[in-house]
């Protein structure tokens, strides 16, 4: 794996903790054309600086090329879904900060010093319509099993809230995002984004937290929570890759918050309807959760699939 980097301090601050021996600087890279054209979008006027690592985990020998920047003036989600792909590599970029960062819909997201901003960008193929909802649920899957590695609660304090936030207490301790690149009824490419708060609380319109108010920082640093963290999302991309989608499925549901609780669903003005005001679409208790992400509630005769959920206490 090829670590890409604009600046010393960059690489201390975000790669502490990782397990293996970082690359000393080796002067400019040389970039194939579709890598230079990134680089010059995620780090603009910063020559790019950095070198190959031995990775022993196969889990991390699956990313090509990590790009790591002290300050991004875009989304490097948005970044990434702009960059004219043209060959197989998986990338993966980190901001250790920055603006104009945003969730679903895009919702603003403060991208704030010291919290994981990572987006990343894959190759695939495979068949495009409800399957690949599975990728929606991935990102989620992934925090949640970096999280487990931390020894975490597995109880109601810590999971996924449907669709795509990860609550502690109640609290959104992480958000992600997801997309996907269709040609011929296939998907090409995927794009993840997750934002996880470490360090700090941003303020956002719900109430958030960070993990450093739970665990002990040494034991969750931003380099070790990177590190586990892309390791957790190679090994489910392949295995959505393999057709075992069930795993994946089984694992959100396992970490669900919401089926067997009471909810509302609120219409999202995201959706559509900018301007207009919430308004409830229903409310009932979930049953089950369906592949394809439709949410079953006691009483209603189909799934929904959209709309902003409250979980009720």
């Amino acid at each position: 794996m090829r670590i890409v980097y604009d600046k010393t301090q960059t690489r201390e601050k975000g790669l502490a903790g990782w397990s293996f021996p970082l690359p000393g600087f080796s002067g400019h890279l040389e970039l194939s054309p579709t890598e230079e054209t990134l680089w010059r979008s995620l780090a603009p006027g910063h020559p790019p600086l950095g070198g190959s690592v031995a990775v022993a985990d196969p889990s991390l020998k699956f990313w090509s090329q990590l790009y790591l920047v002290g300050e991004s003036g875009q989304s490097q989600y948005d970044i990434l879904r702009q960059c004219p792909f043209d060959n197989d590599q998986h990338y993966a970029c980190i901001a250790l900060s920055g603006n104009g960062f945003h969730g679903q819909h895009y919702r603003p997201w403060q991208a704030l010093q010291g919290n994981l901003h990572l987006s990343v960008s894959v190759p695939l193929n495979m068949e495009a319509g409800p399957r690949s909802l599975v990728w929606t649920m991935l990102p989620a899957v992934a925090v949640m099993r970096t999280l487990k590695s931390l020894k975490t609660p597995e109880n109601d304090l810590c999971g996924i809230k449907w669709v795509n936030d990860v609550l502690w207490g109640g609290a959104k301790l992480a958000g992600v995002i997801s997309s996907l690149v269709v040609n011929d009824g296939r998907a090409r490419r995927g794009f993840l984004g997750i934002g996880l708060n470490l360090a700090q609380s941003p303020s956002l319109p719900v109430k958030t937290c960070f993990l450093h108010q739970f665990l002990n920082p040494r034991q969750a640093s931003l380099g070790l929570i990177l590190h586990t963290l892309l390791a957790s999302l190679a090994d489910l991309i392949v295995l959505m890759e393999k057709g075992q989608d069930e795993v994946i499925i089984h694992e959100y549901r396992h970490h669900s918050l919401v089926i067997g609780r009471q909810v509302r669903l609120m219409s999202d003005p995201a959706d559509g309807s900018a301007g207009a005001p919430a308004e409830e679409i229903c409310e009932g208790k979930v049953l089950k959760i369906n592949a394809d992400l439709g949410l079953v509630l006691a009483g209603k005769e189909a799934p929904l699939h959209h709309g902003r959920l409250q979980i009720l206490k």
